[in-house]
């Protein structure tokens, strides 16, 4: 068969992924790009691994992606993070502490005369009026 492509090849680019090719299958003088990626059907949330040209592969990275975010969180709160444990460009939800209450009625709460010392609900110490019975002697 005939050959349509010159018999020298002379290209002053150093491409690392080869040349590209005409539609005769000639090189041309153009740095092959990275392949498509169409035929992966992974959903990567925190990309691809790259292979040494640095070109995507079809296999996950279990690294996060470098985060950039411009809100400012709470330093006691910080960033929502997503299923896979990377940041999030949102606060997380500050995770609220129930308050515990270390009075009590019989050390550290002195109730005012006519009143008596009851814990509430949550456990707080507090001041209830009492009913008080005179009783008079005759």
């Amino acid at each position: 068969s005939i050959s349509v492509c010159p018999s020298s090849f002379t290209c002053k680019l150093n491409c690392h992924l080869g040349y590209r090719t005409d539609s005769n299958g000639c090189l041309l003088c153009e740095c092959q790009s990275c392949p498509p990626m169409e035929q992966c059907n992974k959903n990567c949330p925190s990309g691809y691994l790259k292979d040494l040209f640095g070109c995507n592969i079809c296999e996950c990275s279990d690294q996060c992606p470098p985060f950039s975010c411009g809100l400012l969180c709470p330093a006691d709160v910080g960033f929502a993070k997503s299923a896979d444990d990377c940041p999030l460009c949102q606060c997380a939800t500050a995770k609220s502490k129930p308050t515990e209450y270390t009075t009590s009625c019989q050390s550290d709460v002195h109730c005012p005369p006519g009143f008596r010392c009851l814990n509430d609900a949550r456990n707080v110490p507090m001041c209830q009026a009492g009913i008080i019975y005179m009783i008079q002697s005759l």
